[in-house]
């Protein structure tokens, strides 16, 4: 266990390296193109000066947003791992929020949002995926990461039985009933959305990856996190549109009133809903209806 616990240490700090590095490349990217922020042209004479000014508004206008997104990564730059089986080979998955690929594009975490991320939340002996390849799933490993250092980690065997409601109740009852669950529930408050993407069960899991082609209506009692997990469906639509069509989508959510909306902005930064607007039913009545109504 030592050992193991010394290779994911030096993992992570190659992680956050990577990270370190896209933070000076963006940083450098920003002061090289700064300049042209607040350059005046002639739109007729010097075409490719207004060009290069529209470029740099656009930069500017996406730095910020992104490097409070790395800074955050470095924090925590991944939660999770799985170990699988593909094609008779054994392979390892970090699982984060994010996407984290270096400049040779090597991918080093893999954003929960994604097919493969999917796989963490499954706990399922044996998955087939969308391309038909059936990817065996040996276990899965949850990290404990407190102000960007790796502290430990908790690893949950696959159980294999016959009886396949068997391995479900059983597995279930091993994940809820552990110490790693019950700790990051107990400090749910003071870390705020970190651990709640840990802790989703398969179903919530389900809703939240159902098509994005179809209205759901979720129905649960006070605090039985309906919100969170409306959040969650919110950044996995968005972060599949984007790779799709190559651009940000326009999406507006509203909410009930304002101690919701304060609730909501405290955990939209975790979930990269940035590019999000969000605002109460009042806020969208005054800005659709006439004035004087």
């Amino acid at each position: 266990m030592a050992h193991e616990l010394i290779k994911e240490k030096e993992y992570f700090q190659r992680v956050l390296e990577v990270i370190f590095q896209k933070i000076k490349r963006l940083e450098s990217e920003y002061n090289r193109i700064s300049p042209y922020v607040y350059a005046v042209g002639d739109l007729f004479n010097d075409w490719e000066y207004e060009t290069k000014k529209l470029e740099a508004l656009r930069i500017k206008r996406e730095y910020e947003p992104k490097l409070n997104n790395l800074k955050r990564l470095q924090k925590e730059p991944y939660f999770g791992k799985i170990h699988l089986v593909i094609h008779d080979e054994k392979k390892e998955y970090y699982i984060g929020q994010d996407d984290i690929i270096d400049t040779h594009n090597k991918q080093h975490v893999i954003s929960w949002r994604t097919e493969l991320g999917d796989l963490f939340y499954k706990r399922l002996p044996s998955v087939k995926l969308k391309n038909g390849t059936i990817v065996i799933i040996n276990k899965t490993r949850s990290f404990t990461i407190k102000n960007g250092s790796l502290e430990s980690f908790k690893d949950f065997e696959i159980i294999r039985e016959e009886n396949h409601l068997s391995d479900l109740l059983t597995a279930y009852k091993q994940y809820i009933s552990s110490d790693f669950l019950q700790n990051q529930l107990v400090n749910r408050n003071a870390q705020m959305l970190r651990p709640i993407l840990q802790t989703i069960d398969q179903k919530q899991n389900e809703i939240i990856r159902m098509s994005m082609n179809r209205p759901i209506v979720v129905q649960g009692v006070s605090g039985s996190g309906k919100t969170t997990m409306g959040l969650q469906r919110l950044s996995y639509i968005m972060y599949h549109f984007e790779k799709k069509y190559n651009k940000s989508a326009s999406i507006l959510a509203i909410c009930p009133n304002d101690i919701f909306l304060d609730y909501i902005n405290e955990l939209v930064p975790n979930l990269s809903l940035q590019s999000v607007k969000f605002m109460t039913i009042q806020q969208l009545f005054n800005k659709l209806l006439p004035k004087g109504i």
